[in-house]
């Protein structure tokens, strides 16, 4: 667009000049009013440029908020990327916690198995003490009688 803008000003320029000197006499100074045709084309050159410093800043505020775009999209993309991360991570803690729980179940229910066989042998210990112990010191105790 300011492209075309330039080459529109550059062809009234070229215009301007081509016309002016073409009906100027040769003998004639150059006259110092201004022409219609002169005073119109100065008019419309302070118009394109005005028209051009409005494109440039337009320009500058799109470049601004395209890179204000782009800075965005980058978080967005680094932000996806961490997210994803932390899923994978969070599954891997998942997994470990379920494998520690299902451990811990597996050393509860053998501690228990093996309090019952402990106290089941301190019962038999027992019960054999039990048996034995007095049979023996009956055996001392009749032996001094007979």
């Amino acid at each position: 667009m300011a492209l075309t803008a330039f080459r529109l000003v550059f062809f009234c320029l070229i215009f301007v000049g081509v016309h002016s000197s073409t009906y100027a006499a040769p003998d004639s100074k150059p006259s110092t009013t201004p022409t219609p045709l002169a005073m119109n084309s100065d008019v419309e050159l302070n118009a394109l440029r005005t028209e051009k410093q409005k494109l440039e800043a337009a320009l500058n505020k799109a470049n601004a908020d395209y890179q204000q775009l782009k800075q965005m999209s980058g978080q967005a993309i680094y932000l996806n990327q961490t997210n994803q991360k932390m899923r994978e991570e969070l599954e891997m803690t998942k997994i470990e916690v379920e494998k520690l729980t299902q451990q811990n179940r597996q050393l509860s229910e053998d501690n228990r198995v093996d309090g019952i066989i402990q106290g089941t042998i301190a019962v038999l210990v027992g019960a054999l003490l039990a048996l034995f112990i007095p049979r023996i010191s009956h055996r001392k105790s009749f032996s001094g009688w007979h």
